[in-house]
């Protein structure tokens, strides 16, 4: 039995729980005033944001000297959003690395792009949770919760950066997986994409100028996103303060990527009650607030990506070909291509 099957099982139960032990009704009479011209805005905002993430992930495959046009990298950024909308903890993203397979041959490369990218992003995002802790525990009193649950986050972050940096150590504690769990015919190319990944890896770790460039790059986008969502919260005529939406935000995504709940049902509703709370707002203001937070930010994105991932479909393939085989791969299954 693969528990990770029935995960999703108790963010589902948590969201219907968190629906109607509120006023169902009231959360439909917020959203019959809605304001669509914000709503515009708001997306539009959302669609300047996905193309800074997708430079920001063009500048990384840069580094890992990959030839991939920024309208490949906006392209598979939106098919990441969708895959991430329908898997736990948005490990659907992934999928960019099989796109961006269409242009180089190791997929451990292809693979360290995303992880890098995501490094990136969340490094920010969790230096700005941090902060949050402090302005919460600072104008809304102590709360040993929150202070114990993102330092463990920030703490487990950190190691697993220190890990996954480290080749040798990787090595040991993956050896386990690699000898029991990894079927014999596939152990050449894990092999083979385990060194690709660590040259990668490597090869980023030589450009710090350019590490400190994305990461400044990382805080700018998630600063500027801060913008659209008080967009979201002006189209349901609530007047949010920058400041703590970003702290807040901060602690939103991370406990969106809690693998016990697809795209933060639930979980991002339960933590949005409570910290609307602390100034004022009721349950159904907040609960109407994370579902147009979800439509803007997420499924109209995913939607889009779908679309392109249907009209686009990837080979989900970790081989390392020659070339001429990817190309004609590329070819044949309608990747992304430059025109």
């Amino acid at each position: 039995m693969h528990i990770s099957k029935y995960l999703p099982i108790i963010g589902i139960i948590l969201f219907i729980y968190v629906i109607w032990s509120s006023k169902p009704f009231e959360i439909m009479e917020i959203f019959s005033k809605i304001s669509f011209l914000y709503v515009s805005v708001a997306i539009f905002f959302g669609v300047v944001i996905s193309l800074m993430r997708s430079f920001r992930w063009k500048m990384i495959v840069n580094l890992h000297q990959i030839h991939y046009p920024l309208k490949d990298c906006f392209l598979a950024w939106l098919v990441g959003i969708a895959a991430g909308t329908v898997t736990l903890g948005r490990i659907g993203d992934f999928i960019k690395a099989f796109y961006l397979k269409s242009k180089e041959k190791s997929f451990g490369k292809c693979l360290s792009t995303v992880i890098v990218d995501r490094i990136f992003e969340l490094s920010v995002v969790i230096g700005f949770a941090l902060l949050g802790i402090v302005f919460l525990n600072y104008f809304f009193g102590y709360n040993f919760i929150f202070y114990i649950a993102v330092f463990l986050f920030a703490a487990t972050f950190i190691l697993a950066i220190y890990i996954f940096s480290k080749k040798w150590l990787a090595r040991k504690l993956l050896k386990f997986v690699f000898y029991y769990f990894i079927p014999k015919k596939y152990k050449e190319k894990t092999k083979s994409n385990f060194n690709s990944f660590y040259d990668s890896i490597e090869t980023v770790k030589n450009r710090k100028k350019k590490i400190f460039i994305i990461l400044f790059l990382s805080a700018g986008i998630w600063m500027f996103s801060i913008i659209q969502i008080q967009i979201i919260g002006l189209a349901l005529g609530l007047e949010l303060d920058y400041f703590f939406l970003l702290f807040i935000m901060s602690l939103v995504i991370i406990i969106e990527l809690i693998p016990v709940t697809v795209s933060g049902f639930g979980t991002r509703e339960s933590f949005l009650i409570f910290s609307f709370s602390l100034i004022n707002i009721g349950k159904e203001s907040a609960i109407a607030f994370s579902l147009l937070y979800y439509i803007i930010a997420y499924l109209f994105f995913g939607i889009i990506g779908f679309i392109i991932w249907a009209k686009r479909p990837v080979n989900i393939d970790i081989s390392e070909e020659d070339n001429n085989q990817n190309d004609s791969v590329t070819n044949q299954i309608q990747l992304p291509t430059h025109e």
